[in-house]
């Protein structure tokens, strides 16, 4: 199955985001994130679903960076590499 490309598709029904893909019948949905009528915390709930949808292809750029660095293996802990190491990690389950 060929990799999908996360949106962000607002559900005026539900006054919510819905985080997932288009497919031919319809659409697959990961996570709703409701909006409520508080206009600073529907910005900061709209701010983490655009976070949320952009997530698998930060991670990927990430990885591709640090490849292509091709940078140190010190180790040491404030070493921006190993800082990237750690959450690319994080991100995909392994820590």
């Amino acid at each position: 199955m060929a990799e999908q490309r996360w949106t962000l598709m607002y559900d005026d029904v539900a006054d919510a985001y819905e985080i997932g893909w288009k497919r031919p019948l319809g659409r697959h949905v990961v996570a709703t994130v409701e909006c409520g009528y508080d206009e600073p915390a529907n910005r900061q709930q709209h701010a983490a679903a655009r976070l949320i949808v952009a997530a698998p292809e930060l991670l990927a750029l990430a990885k591709d960076l640090l490849d292509a660095a091709n940078s140190c293996e010190c180790g040491e802990p404030e070493c921006k590499t190993t800082k990237a190491r750690a959450l690319i990690a994080k991100a995909e389950g392994r820590s």
